[in-house]
């Protein structure tokens, strides 16, 4: 997409990266510091009544319970998938600024989750919806949700465009 807002260089590109990295890791743990001196010993704050509230988890799976108690396992498939990530924007040759934005999202995300693994035994979460049967989850959760739905719209919109380009290119060849 040549339209589209590009990094004008790899360094420049890197730099920005790396920067949003730091503000989320650093976000999501300052916030997981909160909820464990304030939130853990109260276990849970009821804000909208049978929608949502605070409660404080000490996640040692994933979500809905998968691999519990595997902290271990967890941490070094968690470690490896984010190597690979880091690896493949780093010699990555796209340089639209969206599609860097969403890659920092889900890194962060999960970089965030794994430091606390790391560091506590667990993951915290927090964030309860009650209205449907859904797990306890945190800031970092929502940094990856949101960066895997964007890139897959970016990815959409890029496949869209990409078919008009060639459209546009077939009928102006005829």
């Amino acid at each position: 997409m040549s339209n589209r807002r590009q990094f004008s260089s790899k360094t420049k590109r890197l730099v920005v990266q790396f920067s949003l990295l730091v503000i989320l890791i650093f976000s999501d743990l300052f916030v997981k510091k909160i909820v464990q001196k304030y939130l853990a010993p109260v276990g849970t704050i009821p804000i909208v009544k049978n929608v949502f509230d605070f409660t404080y988890v000490e996640n040692t799976g994933m979500a809905w319970g998968l691999l519990n108690q595997k902290s271990g396992l967890l941490s070094l498939i968690v470690g490896f998938v984010l190597l690979v990530m880091l690896v493949y924007i780093f010699l990555s040759k796209d340089n639209h600024v969206f599609w860097h934005i969403c890659f920092s999202f889900i890194i962060g995300g999960g970089a965030a989750n794994l430091i606390d693994r790391l560091l506590n035994g667990f993951v915290t979460d927090y964030f309860h919806v009650l209205f449907v049967d859904f797990p306890v989850f945190n800031l970092a959760d929502c940094f990856i949700v949101v960066g895997c739905f964007s890139l897959i719209i970016y990815l959409i919109v890029d496949m869209i465009y990409e078919y008009k380009m060639k459209d546009a290119g077939v009928a102006a060849n005829e």
